[in-house]
């Protein structure tokens, strides 16, 4: 069966409409919301099309995949539904309400840890204790569910109340529930191991509980290190993160109809509504959206604040990645087995309940998703085809309704979605969430909470755990495209059937590759973050005084540029200024003196001996100053630019990476010169010179190659003179035609090389 002309002009028409709305929509605002509704008809009038003409029933085997096929697609669009109905109308406050006459309540800082490390949690309490509130009316307060001797020390040492309880029964909620019964404060804020506030975080959240009907805060979470995707993919200015769709316009589009909800994390409660409702409730293992759903119920107001007034670690590994979806996935299926389901709870509006059944239901996605990357096979390798149609009929049905889908997609998510990259995200997940709601179907009064590994460290690159059943289903996936292709030449009759099963099978292969390049975890060297910072700082050395500005700095070390190359000593003393006159000097030692890009001193260097009053002001210069976290959020790239990294991801595994360890400048610059090893003599030009090395890149081969050992070197700046320099053959690059020799300078006219390095 071939498509009508009438058919093709209106799927034609559909698509043109959804174009010239979407250049209509900066003029009119209201043409997002026209083509959200022209989108949803276009999914209607496929679906209808698939059910009643494509459906494969010729057996119980083809029925009951043609039909889950179906079943998956409706899901789909029930998704695609929810995400609209969320985003229709979002609300993003503008204007922090005054707190002028308002009694500054006394507030207490709740700050979680079980077995987190402590350099994590000692960052988030000195963030704490930076929070402008009157001292007297603030109180942090460390939960410690681990009962580790060295986070009591910690706490102490800070000037932070430690709480421990005897048992450990409900995890993160019971431990919250603890303290809600050993504290008095009237509100509650409550901050994750890894999530550190800045200074202005009450000042920006407090005022709007002068409406006694405001029940929560919630703060958007804001991630200062690259998710899996970002990072093992090598596309941290690529791809945008993961959970900036949900924070960015999810839960403003929440926000509007009062049902933003609780994120774990950087969230403030009154007291008062937490005991009304017996505190945080225990039943699943999310008791975020859990909570906030019965204080909804209760008559309470939730309000979200999109702004960055805390920062956090995403998990730093593939297997975190995977243990934080599964208790997601768990804990919200386990909320439709409680009374809190909200499709009979008493006391939510319409709106709400739809809010929360889209949050529940989306973490059922593992199934449709599996069944999406498994469909094809049923024809490359048995020959059952999922669906009847030709490859015309689907494209006139089809198409519309995924190019409308991408287009409208991009334009509501507002940039924070990478096209074709949510597909890499649920495919990388399917099967842990697959698992873990089946666990609370089956389980649902099962409650272990697992928490999500943070201060990760790792040697060398591994492949992480739970990437099998991805790497099964790509096998398969190579087998049925080599057998349907062998099998599409030689028997070509089915012609439309093997056309979109090997299209499609291909498609779902690059998913999957993508999904276990990410499984495979990069190295991990760094001990404490490094944010970028731009401040300024002073350089001490020698009796001299040189100013610079940082770009980036962590617990151990900071990097900074100066505007001309210089020669330094092993140790130095810098200076860093903040905001609100926050500066520290801390010794250093010189561990990076190089050339720029644009030709200035590039320095790295590392903090010897810390004082303890010195690291809290480096976490205070790190995390403190809000102003740093407000850059404009980055954009998503387009559709072709986000399918050619999708394409690429299969390569980005074969990436080498170097790390720089040059104690002094280099400059791109040709000399002649000679180099005398072992009495040969061997002329040459050099690629780049240092105040304390060059390289050189040899006219002729050399047989046997050079070795590492001692060199002389005879430099010929052009002006008659001969600089004559010994030292050692570091490095030789192979290369059969022109050696590259990398050369350690010893004794030296240092004078003379450093003219030529200041050019």
């Amino acid at each position: 069966m071939t498509p009508s002309l009438t058919q093709v002009l209106i799927s034609l028409a559909l698509v043109g409409a959804v174009i010239a709305l979407l250049r209509l929509s900066r003029r009119w605002p209201g043409a997002l919301r026209a083509n959200v509704l022209i989108l949803l008809a276009i999914g209607a009038w496929y679906l209808w099309w698939r059910a009643t003409h494509t459906l494969v029933t010729t057996s119980p085997w083809t029925t009951a995949i043609s039909i889950s096929l179906f079943a998956a697609e409706c899901y789909g669009y029930l998704t695609l539904f929810f995400f609209y109905f969320q985003t229709w109308s979002p609300l993003y406050r503008t204007k922090t309400p005054s707190t002028d006459g308002m009694t500054p309540p006394l507030v207490d800082i709740f700050v979680t840890i079980y077995d987190e490390p402590i350099d994590v949690l000692y960052r988030t309490l000195v963030g704490c204790k930076a929070i402008r509130y009157p001292d007297e009316r603030k109180r942090v307060y460390v939960l410690d569910d681990g009962h580790r001797p060295e986070v009591r020390e910690v706490a102490d040492r800070l000037g932070c109340l430690y709480v421990s309880r005897p048992t450990n029964e409900h995890a993160k909620a019971g431990n919250l529930n603890h303290a809600l019964r050993q504290t008095a404060g009237a509100l509650i804020v409550n901050f994750d191991t890894d999530h550190v506030p800045v200074d202005t975080f009450l000042e920006r959240t407090i005022g709007y509980f002068q409406d006694p009907n405001v029940a929560l805060v919630q703060t958007a979470h804001h991630f200062y290190n690259p998710d899996p995707y970002q990072e093992n993919l090598r596309l941290s200015g690529q791809i945008i993160h993961e959970q900036e769709l949900f924070f960015q316009v999810i839960q403003p589009g929440r926000d509007r109809v009062n049902a933003a909800f609780f994120c774990g994390s950087g969230g403030i409660f009154r007291r008062s509504a937490l005991e009304s409702i017996g505190g945080f409730l225990t039943t699943s293992t999310t008791e975020d959206i859990h909570t906030s759903i019965r204080l909804h119920a209760k008559g309470f107001r939730s309000v979200y604040v999109n702004e960055r007034l805390a920062a956090g670690l995403s998990p730093e590994s593939f297997e975190g990645y995977l243990k934080q979806r599964d208790r997601w996935a768990q804990g919200h299926a386990q909320i439709l087995f409680t009374r809190e389901n909200p499709l009979w709870l008493p006391g939510l509006s319409l709106a709400q309940r739809i809010n929360y059944l889209a949050s529940i239901s989306y973490f059922f996605l593992g199934l449709p998703r599996i069944i999406y990357l498994a469909a094809p096979l049923f024809f490359l390798l048995f020959g059952t085809p999922p669906l009847s149609a030709n490859i015309w009929m689907l494209a006139v049905y089809f198409l519309p309704y995924y190019v409308a889908s991408l287009i409208v997609f991009h334009a509501v998510s507002g940039g924070q979605r990478n096209p074709f990259w949510s597909d890499v995200y649920e495919a990388a997940v399917c099967f842990a969430v697959t698992a873990a709601t089946a666990r609370a179907i089956i389980y649902p009064r099962l409650t272990k909470f697992y928490v999500t590994p943070k201060g990760i460290k790792r040697l060398r690159s591994v492949m992480g755990r739970g990437i099998l059943p991805q790497l099964t289903l790509s096998a398969a996936l190579v087998a049925g495209i080599v057998w349907g292709s062998v099998e599409f030449m030689s028997r070509p009759q089915n012609l439309h059937a093997s056309m979109i099963s090997l299209v499609w099978a291909t498609y779902n292969l690059i998913l999957l590759t993508a999904a276990i390049v990410v499984a495979r975890q990069r190295a991990q060297l760094r001990g404490a973050p490094r944010l970028v910072r731009h401040l300024p700082c002073l350089l001490e050395f020698d009796g001299q005084f040189l100013e610079g500005t940082t770009l980036d700095i962590s617990e151990r070390g900071v990097s900074m540029t100066m505007s001309r190359l210089l020669r330094l000593p092993p140790m130095v003393t810098v200076t860093i200024y903040g905001a609100a006159g926050e500066r520290t000097s801390v010794a250093s030692r010189v561990v990076r003196n190089d050339r720029g890009d644009s030709g200035q001193a590039f320095i790295g260097l590392e903090y010897r001996e810390l004082t303890e009053a010195q690291h809290q002001s480096i976490v205070r210069l790190m995390y403190s100053d809000p102003d740093v976290w407000h850059a404009p959020t980055a954009q998503a790239a387009g559709f072709w630019s986000s399918f050619m990294l999708l394409l690429s991801c299969g390569l980005r595994v074969f990436i080498h990476e170097t790390v720089a360890r040059r104690l002094s400048p280099r400059v791109r610059t040709q000399r002649r010169c000679d180099v005398v090893v072992h009495g040969q003599r061997f002329k040459g030009l050099t690629e780049d010179i240092g105040l304390s090395g060059l390289s050189v890149r040899l006219k002729d081969p050399v047989t046997p190659p050079l070795k590492p050992g001692p060199v002389t070197c005879l430099l010929y700046p052009g002006n008659g003179e001969e600089l004559i320099c010994t030292g050692e053959i570091m490095r030789v690059h192979a290369d059969h035609t022109k050696p590259l020799v990398g050369i350690l300078l010893i004794d030296y006219d240092r004078k003379a090389v450093e003219r030529l390095v200041q050019g």
